[in-house]
């Protein structure tokens, strides 16, 4: 059965599953606005296609147990869609299975916070969406998928301001994954993207041209090349994390630092500007070391092995 309800001048078009109503209703009970009361999605029927009218700054949190599920049958393309300054706490599903759609789409100073599971399994879609100065964590058990295609991805940072500071982080039992190769895509702005515990990320990290840092500690691994774009860029590796990629760098000044026995098996590209790689601690690069046009010093100590 499908509903059509006009938000902001917008028809969206949101297919339902019914307990006593519409399922989405159940979703939008109590204040959107005053006091920031949370929207607790707590019902065990399927909902479809939650969205904010533009004069609300909404925190959604959808209950363990409950799934949001954006189907293919009219103009919304997210499972839930929210605008600046909202929140997302996922204990749940969410999941958007068209293509060209998005688990969760949010604007600027957007906050996403996964436990449970946001997939988008279509062509050229992403897990997550958020404009610029957003936040993602995946924590716990939590996986987010992105869909294959040129422009899926698992989280996707869409923003145009190059001041703008976004930030990733992957850890506990985390998977950051996608059914196409990128699992990372920034923007413009500056990204902070995080790997910690015992996390995984499978798919490239592809980065803009703001001045980034990625960071892969404790026993986190990541599957896939890491871009680090222009901009003055900084990538860490520690604690026996392990990498499988490539590095690469900009025309800009990077920093790369290999530490604690940790492992990259691919090669690094430094690419130009004065560049600086250190790897030390019985740290292993299976690959070549590689600059550009710039001035690069290569730092090699502590029984650390570069094939």
């Amino acid at each position: 059965m499908l509903n059509t309800v006009k938000l902001a001048g917008i028809l969206v078009v949101i297919g339902c599953s019914f307990g006593a109503g519409p399922a989405w209703a159940q979703c939008v009970e109590g204040s959107l606005v005053e006091g920031r009361t949370p929207v607790v999605c707590d019902t065990a029927d399927d909902m479809d296609g939650y969205a904010a009218t533009v004069d609300q700054v909404v925190d959604v949190v959808v209950a363990a147990g409950v799934d949001v599920t954006h189907v293919a049958d009219g103009a919304a393309t997210e499972a839930i869609l929210l605008l600046d300054d909202s929140t997302v706490v996922n204990d749940g599903t969410i999941t958007a299975t068209a293509d060209n759609t998005q688990g969760v789409e949010a604007g600027d100073n957007a906050t996403v916070t996964n436990n449970g599971s946001i997939t988008a399994s279509g062509a050229n879609a992403q897990g997550i969406q958020v404009g610029d100065n957003g936040s993602v964590t995946n924590q716990g058990d939590g996986e987010i998928e992105g869909g294959g295609g040129t422009t899926g991805a698992a989280i996707l940072f869409s923003g145009t301001d190059t001041a703008a500071n976004n930030v990733v982080n992957n850890n506990g039992n985390g998977l950051i994954t996608t059914l196409g190769t990128i699992a990372i895509q920034g923007s413009v702005g500056n990204e902070t993207v995080t790997l910690s515990d015992t996390s995984m990320l499978m798919g490239d990290i592809n980065l803009g041209g703001g001045d980034d840092t990625v960071t892969i500690d404790e026993s986190a691994t990541a599957g896939g090349n890491v871009d680090l774009g222009d901009g003055t860029n900084t990538f860490n590796i520690n604690d026996t994390a392990v990498l499988t990629g490539n590095i690469t760098g900009g025309a800009d000044g990077d920093t790369v630092n290999f530490r604690s026995m940790s492992r990259v098996d691919g090669a690094v590209n430094l690419g130009d500007g004065t560049n600086v790689f250190s790897i030390s601690d019985d740290a292993v690069l299976t690959g070549a070391i590689t600059g550009g046009s710039g001035v690069d010093t290569i730092l090699i100590t502590d029984q650390s092995v570069v094939n």
